[in-house]
């Protein structure tokens, strides 16, 4: 490694750890469920058979067949027990009613929470993406080649 090429990657690095401190302030419990909403509609236009819905309101059509309801970033299971009351509320509103009747296809909802530490890491994922991708953005094109793959 060559000394320019040396402080190269340590600029790069710099600049990353820049940008993650960035980024660190930026709240991202939206974004969270809007990658996994469009992710499912990918696969819903892909022609996966079953429905996944992210962060489904209390008031959820009845759904006839099976569904996936992915609980939103708020109500994370912690191992402790800590949201587990707010979860199964949130659960059983969704779950016994549909709108202002009584749901009927109560067995055709499948809830999943994440947990409070996978949620963490999720956190920190996306906050290194945006760093990495805000790099990409604002010195896309005073990066040489390797860098950029680096940035990949």
């Amino acid at each position: 490694m060559t000394a320019a090429s040396f402080l190269a990657v340590c600029t790069l690095r710099k600049l990353v750890a820049q940008y993650r401190q960035r980024v660190a302030k930026e709240n991202l419990e939206e974004a969270i469920p809007e990658d996994l909403r469009s992710e499912s509609q990918k696969r819903m236009l892909a022609g996966a058979t079953r429905c996944v819905i992210v962060d489904p309101a209390e008031d959820l059509p009845e759904q006839n067949s099976l569904a996936l309801l992915v609980l939103p970033p708020s109500l994370a299971w912690d191992e402790n027990g800590g949201a587990r009351e707010a979860i199964e509320e949130h659960v059983k509103a969704i779950s016994t009613r549909c709108g202002g009747k009584d749901r009927l296809y109560r067995n055709t909802l499948v809830f999943r929470a994440g947990t409070a530490r996978g949620l963490s890491k999720l956190r920190q994922a996306y906050r290194e993406r945006a760093a990495l991708e805000a790099v990409r953005r604002d010195y896309g094109e005073q990066l040489d080649e390797e860098q950029r793959e680096d940035l990949k």
